[in-house]
């Protein structure tokens, strides 16, 4: 059975599938995620090049961060209240002492490919949440 088909993170659903949830779905599902969301950018890149549209670059890139955004909020959830030393271990190696924030406002940069915490890793005071 491939990984996917056994991984609730992997998955299209309405409700998270808490009750599905393991640890070792978290790290093979966001790995997963994340691979699938360079190869759509690289696609974007080389179709939207010469004419970008909103639907076409700018949609198309909100719904690959939804996609993170599925697979990430349950286990972000799953730690906050069931918390478990197996759990928070696959949590914190994929956040280790911070939040989980790729972003760039333009994807030809392709910023993400020299991104690394040693280089890039600063605190930011943000009003109302402390610092992230």
């Amino acid at each position: 059975m491939p990984v996917s088909a056994s991984n609730p993170l992997l998955q299209d659903f309405d409700l998270p599938p808490y009750s599905l949830i393991r640890p070792e779905h978290v790290e093979p599902a966001i790995d997963q995620i994340l691979a699938d969301s360079r190869a759509a950018v690289a696609e974007l890149l080389k179709t939207q090049q010469t004419a970008p549209s909103w639907d076409g670059l700018v949609l198309a890139l909100d719904e690959l961060g939804a996609r993170l955004g599925q697979a990430w909020s349950p286990v972000s959830h799953l730690n906050a209240v069931c918390n478990s030393a197996e759990l928070r271990g696959a949590y914190e190696a994929l956040r280790p002492g911070g939040h989980l924030v790729l972003e760039t406002r333009n994807p030809a940069r392709r910023a993400w490919e020299e991104w690394n915490r040693e280089r890039s890793h600063r605190v930011t005071e943000i009003a109302g949440l402390g610092p992230v």
